[in-house]
């Protein structure tokens, strides 16, 4: 797959293409229904595929204080897209520029200019341009004029993917909703929308040393990645994978502010304890999976204590997760 940003120009090399447009933040269910249809309507006649997608949330220039917590990195999002088989991920820049530009000048600037489409697929509730006013119904209008077709595809429901006894069987998949399984600890529904487990990238930190000193079980340590989705404090099992390497190892990881030695709050890590691996972590850039929530985080009378329970956490992810 190639990528694109916009300020590099058009799209070249090609004649038409099958292309859908969003945020795309997570890849999740309902967004894979949209790429692969776009992927195979592409292939049947003879034209490239292409998402189009912004290189920042909209909200985070428009309203940064309400912008919400990201469900993948852009390197993230790059390699899931890339995944679906997609000939090109164009890259919108999201600026005061684009903030204010009309959905006339969008689609002459970007769908027709940019990616020279002949279909696009797009969710039933799509809006783009200042002020939302653009819709299927005007896309509809102007690839009327232009010369290219507009396909609205239905959204994809809960129910799709989770058992009709989940509480949000009804409503339709969302990046928002993932989100706040995610900070609730429903990891199993948010794994099931997103066909993966929540991950999180960053580099190895050194922290106090009690893990590998005091307690016995040294840990990688990541600052908490600001802008992304952390779930809820407490602990996971998991699985960390190194950047570049394509295993990965079972992990019993610990989110949150560490109550046993910092009583009054500490600052906020994610702690993991990587299962029969005796190399040196530090620096590394590494994925921290959360598969399964095991418990909250809980402050101890004494550090013996809190060994004894880690034992026990450690077990469990032994037990209970496997690797395949």
């Amino acid at each position: 797959m190639d990528v694109l940003y916009d300020k590099q120009g058009p799209i070249r090399d090609v004649e038409s293409t099958v292309m859908t447009i969003g945020t795309y933040d997570g890849i999740h269910h309902g967004h894979r229904k949209v790429i692969s249809q776009v992927v195979s309507r592409a292939k049947e006649h003879s034209h490239a595929s292409v998402v189009v997608s912004f290189d920042r949330h909209p909200l985070a220039v428009l309203r940064p204080e309400m912008a919400p917590l990201r469900l993948t990195s852009l390197d993230q999002k790059i390699e899931l897209v890339a995944s679906l088989g997609v000939d090109y991920l164009y890259l919108l820049t999201f600026d005061e520029e684009r903030v204010f530009q009309s959905a006339e000048d969008f689609v002459y600037e970007v769908v027709i200019g940019g990616v020279k489409a002949k279909e696009i697929l797009v969710g039933s509730n799509f809006r783009f341009g200042h002020k939302r006013q653009g819709d299927i119904e005007f896309l509809a209008k102007v690839g009327f004029r232009e010369g290219f077709e507009v396909i609205g595809v239905g959204l994809s429901m809960v129910s799709e993917v989770l058992e009709t006894t989940h509480p949000d069987a009804n409503q339709p998949i969302s990046s928002s909703l993932i989100r706040r399984m995610i900070t609730s600890a429903d990891l199993k529904g948010a794994s099931a929308l997103l066909h993966r487990h929540h991950s999180l990238r960053g580099v190895v930190v050194g922290g106090d040393h009690r893990g590998s000193g005091e307690l016995g079980y040294p840990t990688a340590n990541l600052e908490i990645p600001s802008q992304l989705a952390v779930p809820l404090d407490g602990v996971y099992a998991g699985t960390l994978r190194v950047l570049g390497s394509s295993s990965s190892h079972l992990a019993a990881i610990s989110v949150g502010t560490r109550p046993t030695f910092y009583p009054s709050g500490g600052p906020r890590l994610i702690e993991s304890f990587v299962l029969d691996y005796d190399g040196n972590l530090y620096g590394q850039e590494v994925e921290v999976a959360f598969v399964q929530y095991l418990r909250p985080q809980i402050a101890y009378e004494s550090a013996d204590e809190l060994v004894a329970q880690i034992n026990k956490d450690v077990q469990e992810v032994r037990e209970n997760i496997d690797l395949g």
